[in-house]
């Protein structure tokens, strides 16, 4: 199921919680892990070097961006190696990739190979912004192939899962995945669909007949109104601690690379979040 999963890595905050996860993950399904270390070209190649060139000759400018890509390949080393030893603690084998590019288009090209991208919601520049979600992860989550789990700033246990169903596609797929990892962990398994209440019902009915054959505990809940708002507000009444859902909803070429219900719910809940291709 879950073959190959990819983490980038930082070395913030997110990138520990990350380790966390693929620990917790590999323990289930022997994942074989990849560790990616990005060096961003924009750090190289941005406005502030484009500027600076007017300032000083081009040959010491060489020198000094050779010097600073020197430096961002060794904190990226240690980055992974630091990642590297707490996987080899816990017994967990990984691969490890040093790249160059752009954070997000790197990210995505080596999801080509995985199952399952975890990283964190944001990354090592967190200190310095107030948005929810980071840029580097909302890129990636426009560019990959891939599910992505997206994890906060603290590690949680996974007890109580929530799957949002839309009866769409990718909805199927979330649906899937959710099933085989609750069943994986002996977990219940709640789905919750936001429609008029007959198509809810007819969306639920469908959910149970894919479930029945699972080894599951199932709750299905039917609720009316806007699917950003009662989604947020049962995660956070209820104690949902995960979320599974579709990277697109049903509307596909209203919502685009990924849903805006998704998008939303990224921003505003604070639980792990699985977004699935």
């Amino acid at each position: 199921m879950l073959k190959v999963i990819l983490a980038p890595v930082d070395g913030s905050n997110y990138t520990k919680i990350t380790e966390d996860y693929l620990i917790f993950f590999h323990k289930y399904w022997d994942s074989e892990i990849i560790l990616q270390h990005v060096i961003d070209i924009i750090a190289l190649e941005g406005p502030f070097f484009h500027d600076l060139s007017g300032a000083i000759s081009m040959e010491p400018l060489v020198n000094f961006t050779g010097k600073i890509k020197e430096l961002l390949e060794e904190q990226g080393k240690i980055v992974l190696e630091n990642s590297c030893n707490k996987m080899r603690e816990k017994n967990v084998p990984c691969r490890l990739f040093l790249d160059s590019g752009i954070v997000s288009e790197e990210i995505a090209g080596r999801a080509k190979i995985a199952d399952l991208i975890i990283m964190g919601k944001r990354g090592i520049h967190a200190k310095f912004g107030k948005e929810k979600i980071g840029s580097t992860a909302e890129g990636v989550l426009r560019r990959t192939p891939a599910s992505v789990l997206v994890v906060p700033d603290k590690y949680i246990e996974i007890k109580k899962p929530l799957l949002a169903y839309d009866g769409g596609k990718v909805a199927k797929k979330a649906m899937e995945l959710a099933a085989n990892f609750c069943e994986k962990l002996s977990l219940p398994l709640s789905v919750v669909t936001v429609n008029s209440s007959s198509k809810a019902e007819k969306i639920l009915e469908e959910a149970k007949t894919y479930l029945t054959p699972f080894n599951l505990d199932v709750e299905y809940i039917p609720l009316e109104g806007s699917p950003y708002h009662e989604i947020e507000q049962i995660v956070k009444q209820e104690g949902f601690d995960l979320l599974v859902m579709g990277a697109v909803g049903h509307h596909f070429l209203i919502e685009m690379i990924i849903g805006s219900t998704a998008l939303h719910l990224l921003r505003k809940l604070d639980i792990p979040f699985m977004l699935c291709r």
